[in-house]
């Protein structure tokens, strides 16, 4: 039995290489966690960071991320991606890439630029300081709570039943209240890159847009969509030097914040395509296309080589079956 699973397992594997095309999300890549992230933050540890792009660059043509997009044939091929620019990449991530020598993209949230705390590590930091029962009694007397729990606030807290009650910009500015009101608001860091600075030109990097305050798009106007994509934009272009994506990602990745506004201000600013994080692969190497845009899937990497081998093989079982 074991014998036959371990056939399977190699069939899948060749498979997944030679029929599909894959690109990978990152987030962190702390070796230990920083104690105010501690709750819920998608994180791959350097070794194993190491030991999966190893094999990545053993087993498939890792190249660019615009090269992923323009090649006619991208079965075989993979690329890097790490959401969100967190100080981590800068402290650890970087050094793997340039030791086994592999590109990746880094997509930045613009307002971190400015120093604002990501607000979803501001919930991170609530959680993390066991304050979310206060925080859920904080939300009901202002009768901004619409449901949520102490035991579902991180997955509720931007789950569409919540957001059209609470919108991500109101419970930014709610926690920031929030803390305030504890003394504990000079306690939150940024972890994101914070300045300007951190973006500097590199052979390996390229830097891609993702969103000024990284709400979730479909719950917000048209109007206020165009400027989370515009003034991002602006930020990167005032970055000297840096290679810059022509390719977009998608806050928390859904298919359903492709709207005709997003697309629309994407190729006013002259972008090629979207990335969304759908854990699945590319099968055959194709890709989708809105309103003009290239669109591709990528899928979060585990905490380990072997989770990610099988979660690989999973993937292609699911698109052969």
């Amino acid at each position: 039995m074991v014998y036959l699973q371990g056939i399977k397992n190699k069939t899948l594997n060749f498979l997944s290489r030679k029929m599909s095309g894959h690109i990978l999300l990152y987030h962190a890549c702390y070796p230990e966690i920083p104690e105010d992230l501690s709750k819920n933050l998608h994180n791959v540890k350097p070794d194993a960071l190491y030991s999966q792009l190893k094999w990545y660059k053993e087993h498939f043509d890792m190249v660019p991320l615009s090269e992923w997009f323009e090649s006619s044939n991208r079965r075989g091929l993979a690329t890097v991606t790490f959401d969100d620019a967190y100080s981590s990449f800068y402290d650890y991530g970087l050094d793997i890439l340039e030791s086994l020598e592999i590109p990746a993209t880094v997509f930045v949230i613009g307002s971190t630029l400015n120093g604002k705390v990501f607000w979803r590590d501001k919930i991170r930091f609530v959680e993390s300081r066991d304050l979310t029962k206060d925080f859920v009694k904080f939300l009901r007397e202002e009768n901004a709570d619409a449901g949520i729990t102490s035991r579902n606030f991180y997955e509720y807290s931007k789950k569409d039943s919540f957001t059209s009650v609470t919108p991500n910009e109101k419970l930014d500015k709610l926690i920031d209240r929030f803390l305030d009101s504890r003394r504990l608001a000079d306690k939150l860091q940024n972890f994101c890159a914070d300045d300007t600075d951190r973006l500097s030109k590199h052979p390996l990097l390229t830097y891609g847009n993702h969103t000024t305050n990284h709400y979730i798009l479909h719950t917000l106007e048209d109007d206020d969509i165009i400027m989370e994509v515009k003034k991002c934009d602006e930020q990167l272009r005032a970055c000297p030097g840096v290679d810059l994506s022509k390719y977009f990602s998608v806050p928390f990745g859904g298919e359903e914040n492709l709207t005709p506004a997003l697309s629309k201000v994407l190729i006013e600013l002259g972008y090629k395509g979207i990335l969304l994080s759908t854990n699945r692969i590319n099968k055959f190497g194709r890709i989708s296309n809105y309103n003009g845009l290239k669109v591709a899937n990528r899928y979060l990497m585990p905490e380990s080589k072997d989770e990610m081998i099988q979660k690989i093989n999973h993937m292609t079982y699911r698109e052969i079956r």
